[in-house]
């Protein structure tokens, strides 16, 4: 693999999240040439945005690669360089709880301006590939779709036989994240609810008065995120909404059984490694947990079927189709510089 250098963008460093960081900060240290720049300063004001898009004008290189998140970075590259931006969904241009104008704000500075300046855009689904066509009317071709690979650091352990009080690990607690239902699904039933992510004071009050034995945790490194999985029975992915899903091939390659949602993109990284329900069917969510905590040989299949589905996410292969971007980026590059 020929080597060279990129300037990898990211947000700036927030204790607890790794998923862009997880994804993105392997596949640059096979560049040894390769800069790291993180964005200074958190939170979306304007004058946050207008000093983290200096910044990153003043830190820029040849290939620039603007990973996720602060996509509004890119006004401020150079065109004569070559751009590539990454958009891992376009679920902030759902929240309807926002004005207007701001709404129109957010799509500009994070989607249709970022979009157009970048010389390719790569996503993680087919999915978000289409809303990111829909939402910005750029062309199809410049829209490359590349998936998230599964960390090194998430192996399988076996676990033949559940706990005692069987452990149900759900992934976040955004609203997207389908908590509420969850919670629903699991009253009454013989197991231990353990929520990564912070509870919201109305959710904390649906878990007292289900009566559900749970807890909760956040600001976790990836190291303890393996843990998680490990230490669970059920892992519980029923999102209402999602760009790609990285937590239920996280599940499956640690040999954990995984309940997701039957929407896209979903039920296609999951494969047949998992029981997908409806994630607005309280008793459907609730059927598939009974069913894997009472089956062991369903639950041993889905395993076994995960186990064979996260193969083909492995970080070589998705490591490669974006060396490959970044070499035609040295291509294009070289005619301006030259």
């Amino acid at each position: 693999m020929v080597t060279m250098d990129v300037t990898y963008i990211f947000r700036s460093r927030i204790p607890g999240t790794y998923s862009i960081e997880g994804v993105f900060e392997p596949i640059a240290r096979q560049n040894p040439g390769s800069k790291f720049v993180y964005v200074p300063l958190i939170g979306n004001t304007l004058s946050n945005i207008i000093k983290n898009i200096r910044f990153c004008r003043a830190k820029q290189g040849r290939i620039n690669h603007v990973t996720g998140d602060v996509h509004y970075v890119m006004l401020g590259l150079r065109s004569t360089n070559y751009n590539i931006l990454t958009i891992h969904d376009c679920g902030v241009l759902m929240d309807q709880g926002r004005s207007i104008w701001k709404r129109w704000l957010i799509k500009k500075l994070w989607f249709t301006w970022p979009v157009l300046k970048a010389d390719v855009v790569t996503t993680v689904s087919a999915k978000s590939k289409a809303e990111i066509i829909r939402y910005t009317h750029c062309p199809e071709s410049k829209v490359i779709v590349i998936p998230n690979y599964v960390h090194s650091v998430f192996t399988t352990q076996s676990k033949p036989s559940l706990k005692s009080l069987p452990r149900c690990l759900h992934i976040g607690s955004t609203k997207n994240k389908n908590l509420p239902r969850v919670i629903e699904a699991l009253s009454g039933l013989e197991c231990e609810l353990r929520i990564i992510g912070i509870v919201s004071t109305e959710d904390e009050v649906k878990l007292k008065e289900s009566g559900i034995l749970y807890s909760s945790i956040q600001d976790l490194s990836i190291e303890q995120m393996k843990l998680e999985y490990l230490e669970s029975d059920i892992v519980l992915f029923v999102s209402t909404y999602e760009g790609f899903g990285i937590p239920i091939l996280e599940a499956q390659a640690s040999g954990r059984p995984v309940i997701t949602s039957d929407i896209s993109p979903c039920k296609e990284i999951a494969g047949s490694g998992s029981i997908c329900v409806d994630p607005f069917d309280v008793a459907q969510i609730r059927r598939a947990v009974l069913q894997l905590l009472q089956n062991e040989t369903l639950r041993h299949q889905t395993v076994q079927a995960g186990l064979i589905n996260v193969q083909q996410y492995g970080m070589d292969r998705i490591a490669k189709a974006y060396q490959d971007i970044y070499e035609r980026g040295m291509r294009e590059t070289a005619k301006h510089h030259s």
